[in-house]
């Protein structure tokens, strides 16, 4: 308890020497600096304060921001200007208007364009630099306005200001590379690239231009510029339902008894006028035109098929020549006579197949010789050459001035025409002994431009089908592919009656391709020298020109099978072929659900016969018949 007393005693003798340790060293009067926003009041001398600071009187401060300086919020003391930074919005930067051309630049100088900050109105100003060839070519491309879309043809430019330009169309059938366009049935956008060159330096630009398709209006316009009819129509009209872009078409006529709506013709005593209206409709727009039409009268002379029977042969009282059975013969005791024709006047012809029924022999020939009036000048006698049965005879291809042979046509030359024809017969045997040839008719068929021949088909027959024995030209080795022509006179022979299998017993057409064939030409399909020869067995057979399938199937309802040249892509259900040259025979005709076909036996075909529409015929038929009476 002792010890406890005395510690406590020292404790407080320490304490007592503490105080008077860190008080002053010496008395003094306190010198005082006034407090301030952080500190109190206090004695500079022995460190004394007094009281409290007197604190901060704030006031605070917003600068906005501007186009090169920051904008900011802060507060700051009134009393001691001590700053604090609330918040700092980043400048503005300047916001200059579009630039405007001061001086303009030129080959040689450049030039200045400024521009302006609508916030503080300070000027930018840069350089232009001077002008160089892209420039020269770039003024140039804005000067040229291309149209987007056209109907007419482009004025392409090939030179501006010094600049050449030339052009490549990527479609150049519908846009040429010069601007002539080809317009059609719908638009078309076309790409054109446009080079532009100024001293050697190059830029490229393309442009997409529309073109035009045809309005209604114009394709309308345009399928009436494509229909017209003959000046005088003697054959019935083949009236279109349907044209080019789906123009669908009718027809009215004014006279039906005359030209029915649908285009067929009956030709009566006198000429007709007969006004024919044409309606054409496309997506909802019509479009009519009246056509006066010409209807001729009925003609009584076959223009296109001039035929001299024994009826017809002038035979004076010298003459070597007299009729007998209705056959022009030579005289007993003469070897040789000439018969020569009068003048057969025709309508301008561009050429001619003539050709003769005779009989005749090895020993007794038949020359026929043709000469043709061109411009009023008679041409130089052509001739077929002589051709007796069972020789081998020769055609020899000619020309004479303005007229010449090829094959079996006589061909008038230079794009003229002929008006009329004369011919001579020139008759030979070897011996008086020998029986004369015998000459029934001599047979002219003529192609005759812009040309129609009426044919009344009220009163034929519903359908025809002759039984002529049917025969393959591919069977007969080694010419097989050549006698479509000996083949089919062939058939038209045995349908007469006739049988050559004493000649030959396995092919019959092999025997008489070796008589039809023109050793001349060395083919078998001379035209003359097949009904020739069908003329020498004693038929009245002749080369024909027909002008209309109508023509055909009347030939077909009256008198009988003819063989046809065609020449073309032949379609029937038995095969299809396409052929530069053939030969068939048609043996009749029928209507299956309103459409025409005609029956043939065709040659090339394995089974022979077939049909062909109308069609077929009317695009492979070359308008030469074989005729036999």
């Amino acid at each position: 308890m002792k010890n406890k007393k005395m510690i406590n005693a020292v404790f407080v003798i320490i304490a007592i020497l503490l105080v008077g340790l860190l008080s002053c060293k010496k008395q003094h009067v306190h010198q005082w600096v006034e407090a301030n926003c952080v500190t109190p009041k206090r004695c500079t001398e022995c460190g004394e304060t007094e009281g409290d600071p007197l604190g901060h009187t704030i006031e605070t401060i917003e600068l906005e921001p501007t186009c090169t300086t920051n904008g900011s919020v802060y507060t700051i003391c009134s009393v001691c200007g001590e700053k604090n930074i609330l918040s700092v919005t980043t400048s503005l930067g300047h916001s200059y208007g579009e630039w405007k051309v001061v001086l303009e630049p030129t080959y040689e100088t450049e030039g200045k364009k400024a521009r302006t900050c609508a916030r503080c109105n300070v000027v930018e100003e840069e350089a232009i630099p001077m002008l160089n060839n892209t420039d020269k070519i770039n003024e140039v491309i804005s000067k040229l306005k291309m149209v987007e879309a056209t109907s007419e043809n482009l004025n392409l430019p090939t030179l501006i200001d010094g600049v050449t330009i030339t052009w490549v169309s990527a479609r150049p059938t519908i846009l040429s590379n010069t601007g002539v366009i080809n317009r059609g049935a719908k638009d078309t956008n076309v790409s054109i690239l446009a080079t532009f060159t100024y001293e050697g330096t190059s830029v490229q630009k393309r442009y997409t231009i529309k073109i035009l398709g045809y309005t209604v209006e114009e394709k309308l316009n345009m399928v009436f510029s494509t229909i017209s009819f003959p000046k005088l129509i003697n054959a019935d009209l083949e009236l279109l339902s349907s044209y080019q872009y789906g123009v669908v078409a009718s027809y009215s006529s004014s006279n039906t008894d005359i030209l029915s709506n649908d285009g067929k013709v009956k030709l009566g005593e006198r000429q007709e006028t007969v006004t024919l209206t044409v309606l054409l409709e496309l997506e909802g727009v019509k479009m009519s035109k009246d056509y006066n039409l010409t209807i001729d009268k009925i003609e009584k002379i076959k223009y296109h098929q001039l035929i001299t029977r024994f009826d017809d042969f002038v035979v004076k009282t010298d003459s070597p020549f007299e009729i007998i059975k209705n056959r022009l013969v030579l005289k007993d005791g003469l070897l040789e006579g000439t018969f020569e024709s009068d003048i057969i006047t025709t309508k301008a012809f561009s050429s001619l197949v003539c050709s003769w029924a005779a009989t005749s022999s090895k020993s007794a020939t038949i020359e026929v010789l043709v000469s043709a009036r061109i411009n009023g000048v008679w041409s130089e006698y052509i001739t077929y050459s002589p051709w007796g049965l069972g020789l081998k005879n020769a055609s020899n291809n000619q020309t004479k001035g303005n007229i010449s042979l090829d094959q079996d046509e006589v061909i008038i030359r230079n794009n003229l025409t002929a008006d009329a024809i004369k011919y001579k017969v020139i008759f030979r045997r070897t011996s008086t002994d020998v029986e004369s040839p015998k000459l029934s008719l001599v047979s002219f068929a003529l192609e005759i431009d812009n040309y129609n021949y009426y044919v009344d088909n009220s009163n034929i027959k519903e359908e025809v089908c002759y039984d002529v024995p049917k025969l393959n030209q591919n069977v007969v080795p080694g010419i097989g592919n050549s006698i479509c022509s000996a083949t089919s006179t062939t058939m038209l022979l045995k349908y007469k009656g006739l049988s050559f299998t004493k000649f030959d017993s396995e092919y019959e057409h092999r025997y008489i391709a070796g008589i039809v064939k023109d050793y001349g030409n060395n083919i078998y399909g001379n035209w003359v020298y097949n009904t020739v020869t069908m003329g020498a067995y004693g038929f009245n057979a002749y080369v024909a020109r027909m002008y209309s399938v109508d023509e055909l199937v009347h030939h077909l309802s009256e008198v009988g099978p003819v063989a046809l040249s065609v020449k073309g892509t032949m379609i029937s259900s038995e095969k299809t072929y396409t052929t530069n040259g053939h030969l068939i025979v048609a043996v009749g005709y029928r209507y299956i659900d309103g459409k025409l076909y005609i029956i043939c036996n065709d040659p090339n075909v394995s089974n022979v016969r077939c049909e062909y529409s109308v069609d077929v015929i009317k695009a492979t038929w070359r308008k030469i018949c074989y005729v036999i009476e």
